[in-house]
């Protein structure tokens, strides 16, 4: 019987220096991180991927239909839109080492990209937060 209570009582104890570790993990996590659902691309802000981009450590691909990327475009972007992705991956293939960041208007096209990006063997992909109103809003330049 004793040997129950004190198995029991370890189990308690690990139970709880697990919990605290998983907080202390949390905690530990820098902001700047996108935690991403399963099967969901994580996200980028747009001054991280100003960043990327100036030091050409990522490619910007802009799923946009035509006209909006007549409007106006982050500059250097590779212009894909959404509709044509699927078709279109062999344009992408010589950077499929490289960051990939998807961009539309405002993020729900970039995410579906990005899926479609990372589905196909691209990585690191990831979506701009807010897509191309968060750059313009954020004063960054455009074209």
């Amino acid at each position: 019987m004793t040997f129950f209570i004190a198995a029991k009582t370890l189990m308690r104890r690990t139970a709880m220096h697990h919990r605290r570790f998983l907080i202390a993990v949390f905690l530990s996590t820098p902001c700047w991180v996108s935690v991403a659902y399963a099967g969901e691309p994580a996200t980028v802000t747009v001054q991280q991927a100003a960043a990327l981009s100036s030091r050409q450590q990522a490619v910007i691909v802009d799923v946009r239909d035509d006209a909006e990327w007549q409007q106006a475009r982050i500059p250097g972007a590779i212009h894909i839109p959404l509709g044509q992705l699927a078709g279109r991956m062999s344009e992408l293939h010589q950077y499929k080492n490289r960051t990939l960041i998807t961009q539309c208007r405002s993020g729900k096209r970039s995410l579906e990209a990005a899926k479609m990006l990372k589905q196909a063997g691209f990585s690191p992909v990831y979506s701009l937060d807010g897509g191309f109103f968060a750059w313009q809003k954020a004063g960054l330049p455009s074209q």
